[in-house]
């Protein structure tokens, strides 16, 4: 499972950081000398080219941790003075994370090449913290929503006239998708609700492949009413660090040492 995360996150920075065309920069780079010092070093083919390089080589689990050290200098510039797309913040975050795990002792051209069993993935926390992280994205937007004024439609319904990025039209009280009608308030209510669910419901075991489905329908929706970037992707391919072999009921079958998590 750390293996097929690394290789998800690895495929989504690609995405997220692949062109500069159409990059909004942000305000702080109206200064000349910064903005000629970015277009000198960050905006050249040869900066594209090195942190491709080392994201190729972080997808295929060489020397993830080192290469992640190296990802994050790299990348941060960029993130910090670009116009944001949204979930590339959380894709550093977690790329932080990774560096504290041997992500390449799973998925990856190491383990096609290794005849031992595979060394353990490394401490279990910064897995947590990876969970966390999810856990808190859906509870702050929940928060955010949980308002009379959104789950009444009102602030839905001026959103999806202001914004760019919203796909619909929900100005005359209805949400249109797949070829249904909602009212806007109950298309309100009913993703604020899932998002409160989200939060939590991914912490209990038996109840977790069923909320990662309702995760995946949700995202599916969302995809089709608002744009997000890359958001809807991470989120769903972070619902695999929920499944990975690491709880507190499992310590009898793990081998020794249980801090550890399984490799995958």
């Amino acid at each position: 499972m750390v293996g097929a995360v690394r290789i998800g996150l690895a495929l989504l920075l690609m995405y997220s950081f692949s062109s500069h065309e159409g990059w909004m920069l942000s305000g702080r780079l109206d200064y000349p000398v910064i903005r000629n010092l970015y277009e000198m070093i960050f905006f050249t083919d040869a900066y594209w080219w090195f942190y491709m390089g080392l994201l190729i080589l972080f997808g295929a689990g060489i020397g993830s941790r080192v290469v992640g050290l190296l990802l994050l200098p790299a990348l941060a510039p960029l993130a910090l003075h670009l116009s944001a797309i949204a979930g590339r913040y959380t894709m550093l975050c977690l790329l932080l994370a990774f560096v504290w795990l041997r992500s390449d002792s799973g998925v990856s051209v190491a383990g096609l090449l290794r005849t031992g069993p595979a060394p353990p993935a490394g401490p279990m926390w910064p897995i947590r913290l990876m969970q966390i992280q999810v856990s808190l994205i859906y509870a702050v937007n929940a928060l955010a929503k949980s308002s009379p004024a959104y789950l009444s439609g009102d602030v839905l319904m001026a959103l999806s006239i202001m914004l760019p990025n919203f796909l619909i039209d929900a100005s005359d009280g209805w949400v249109r998708v797949w070829g249904m009608a909602l009212p806007v308030w109950l298309a309100a209510s009913a993703s604020t609700l899932t998002e409160w669910a989200l939060a939590v419901g991914l912490w209990f075991r038996r109840w977790r492949w069923a909320f990662a489905v309702l995760g995946i329908l949700f995202h599916m929706i969302l995809k089709s009413i608002v744009q997000i970037g890359g958001l809807d992707h991470l989120s769903m391919i972070l619902y695999l660090l929920f499944f990975i072999p690491f709880e507190r009921g499992d310590r009898a079958a793990q081998p020794k040492n249980s801090s550890t998590v399984a490799a995958g």
